[in-house]
């Protein structure tokens, strides 16, 4: 098997045995959701970005429940619920799976199917113009 990218998709498996587009309405229903994914990556990657990054909030929504009903002792659902998304290990998961997004798109590109290669790249290209936004772009003043 020669290693340069191929446009055949006929019997050649994207990513399990059971991923094998054996006609074009397939190939192109696999083109559709390997540029989903690799979209969404670029979602997943503000997302985990803007949880480092979160500027604090008024607690002034915050609606305050009774905890085991007694009235003296009282919690926020909203509080709480923000504790668990900024906490360490809520960002642990969201590494985790953005790195298994990342390398399944790794994987799909290692196929070396042109089409698959190509949906990979417009799907991260546009998911970063749009979601990009919201990074901040770090600028080096380099001196020659």
């Amino acid at each position: 098997m020669s290693m340069s990218f191929h446009w055949s998709y006929i019997g050649d498996p994207i990513l399990f045995k059971t991923w094998v587009a054996n006609s074009a309405g397939a190939y192109v229903l696999s083109l559709l959701i390997v540029f989903a994914v690799s979209f969404f990556s670029e979602f997943w990657s503000s997302y985990r970005y803007s949880l480092s990054n979160k500027k604090p909030t008024s607690s002034n929504y915050e609606e305050l429940v009774p905890l085991n009903g007694c009235e003296n002792k009282k919690f926020s659902i909203a509080k709480l619920y923000r504790q668990f998304m900024a906490s360490h290990l809520w960002k642990t998961i969201c590494h985790m799976l953005g790195f298994m997004i990342s390398y399944f798109i790794m994987l799909v590109v290692m196929t070396f199917n042109a089409g698959l290669g190509i949906a990979c790249v417009l799907g991260v290209g546009l998911g970063y113009y749009i979601f990009g936004r919201s990074r901040l772009a770090v600028v080096e003043d380099i001196c020659h």
